[in-house]
């Protein structure tokens, strides 16, 4: 129906039928959207944010859920989504358009979606069709493993629209699992319509991501391939050992051997070695420890992240070798950090947004010294962050012991970046610098305050916990 020379567009979509079910998603409908019965409009405007100051505000949270962090671990779903998209695309002069989908393996319903629109016209159609191989072949494994475990690997094949005659069934194992030799490689004679399954032992032999790559070919040139994976854990929780030793003067020397490991299970342990006058200060064994952490809220993020700001300066001076990925690390750090500053400027722990005042500092003050280090941190969100800090300390008229360390922190980075509550900071370091039960927020009130006598004190306190774990270690 359309004029000669009037040019068309078209979309087209093709997703499983199951994630739309899940989903509840409707097939797009333009002419609905258009031509389908609508309520009168109306907008609503208040005057409150000339009255109230949502800098101060704390956004409502609802105390659910709680049980999402866990579904970042574990293994990908055996058969990958299926969900493509065309983007625009333009009519040929003969009315027709060709798109093509690279589908992954998969077998199932498929909802194909499409909208066609011109300058004065709009179509839509959808239809359910099934996507599948003329063989199909569904394996099952168990959701892990720990080492010395059996257990089966079950294979079922079903010839659906394939020739009858002789199939073959090939497994590649890779990784720590042990699979018997005549296991590997079978053959069966299926019909027109016909099913088979199979099972086959496997032995979890050591740690590690086990794959299995299964294979199912037939007359004709029939084929359908699936891959599948299982990780193998250990049947213990990890175990940390920390030994110090004192290297005796005048040519002394330790020797470090395999002995460590012997009653570990084999490849999965690691050794640091850091030779230091400073006992109980390992910090190569915490920058490790930082760094194989496996999650990513803001505060690990961070903690990963501020190291590296001194890391290859340090390496300069001892003339060790330079992380050529230190850089790119914290530009990372920066993004994810700021991707969670919410619209009440606040930081998320792992989502948009919160309302934690020391987690607030934390970042802060890792946005100033990583500005110091010349990386580039926007200007208009660092601002923000520090309004959000003095705006949090001077509306705050009691400190409580669970409030004292972030007001303490967010006083010091305001300070480093030269916006010190002087007010405050005199009163906190006059009368109420026993109330901050650490010594490390009472030296970030000395620091922000420039207080000499403060500063000696905590460098004492802290002086005395070091030697008194020096003292334990080494017994």
């Amino acid at each position: 129906g359309m004029k000669a020379g009037e040019e068309a567009y078209v979309t087209l979509a093709a997703v499983d039928v199951g994630i739309l079910n899940l989903t509840r998603y409707e097939s797009p409908d333009p002419s609905k959207f258009f031509f389908g019965q609508r309520q009168l409009g109306h907008d609503l405007r208040d005057l409150y944010g000339y009255l109230i100051d949502g800098m101060q505000g704390t956004r409502g949270a609802i105390r659910t859920g709680g049980d999402a962090a866990p579904q970042m671990d574990g293994e990908k779903p055996t058969q990958e989504p299926l969900a493509r998209y065309s983007g625009v695309v333009k009519v040929g002069a003969d009315g027709t358009a060709k798109i093509d989908f690279d589908l992954p393996a998969f077998n199932g319903a498929v909802r194909v979606m499409g909208v066609a629109w011109s300058s004065g016209r709009t179509g839509q159609a959808s239809a359910d069709v099934i996507v599948r191989d003329q063989i199909v072949a569904q394996a099952t494994l168990p959701r892990f493993l720990a080492i010395g475990d059996q257990s089966r690997f079950h294979l079922q094949v079903d010839n659906v629209e394939g020739p009858a005659g002789a199939y073959t069934v090939d497994l590649d194992v890779r990784g720590p699992v042990l699979v018997a030799a005549d296991a590997t490689r079978r053959t069966m004679q299926l019909g027109a319509g016909a099913k088979t399954q199979m099972t086959i032992p496997v032995t979890a032999a050591g740690l590690g991501r086990a794959e299995f790559d299964v294979r199912v070919s037939g007359p004709n040139g029939v084929s359908t391939v699936q891959n599948l994976a299982v990780r193998v854990q250990p049947s213990a929780a990890t175990i940390a050992r920390r030994i110090v030793r004192a290297i005796p003067g005048n040519g002394g020397a330790i020797t470090v051997s395999a002995d460590l490991l012997a009653d570990l299970v084999p490849n999965s342990g690691q050794v640091s070695v850091s030779v230091s006058p400073f006992g109980s200060l390992d910090v190569p064994g915490l920058l490790k420890a930082l760094d194989r952490y496996p999650y990513g809220c803001t505060e690990q993020t961070v903690s990963r992240a501020l190291p590296l700001l001194a890391v290859n300066q340090l390496a300069s001076l001892e003339q060790l070798a330079l992380d050529d990925k230190a850089d790119e690390r914290v530009v990372n750090a920066i993004e994810r950090v700021l991707a969670r500053q919410g619209g009440n400027v606040s930081f998320g722990l792992w989502g948009v947004g919160g309302d934690d005042l020391w987690l607030d500092a934390f970042v802060t003050d890792f946005l100033t010294r990583a500005r110091e280090k010349q990386f580039a941190v926007p200007q208009i969100a660092f601002n923000l962050a520090l309004d959000r800090l003095r705006n949090q300390v001077v509306n705050t008229s009691e400190i409580n012991k669970e409030e004292a360390a972030g007001i303490a922190y967010a006083l010091y980075v305001l300070a480093r970046n030269g916006r010190p509550v002087m007010g405050d900071l005199r009163y906190l370091a006059d009368n109420k610098l026993g109330d901050f039960a650490t010594p490390l927020a009472r030296a970030q009130i000395g620091a922000g305050k420039r207080r000499r006598e403060i500063a000696e004190l905590v460098v004492g306190e802290i002086a005395q916990i070091a030697h008194h774990r020096s003292a334990v270690a080494g017994q």
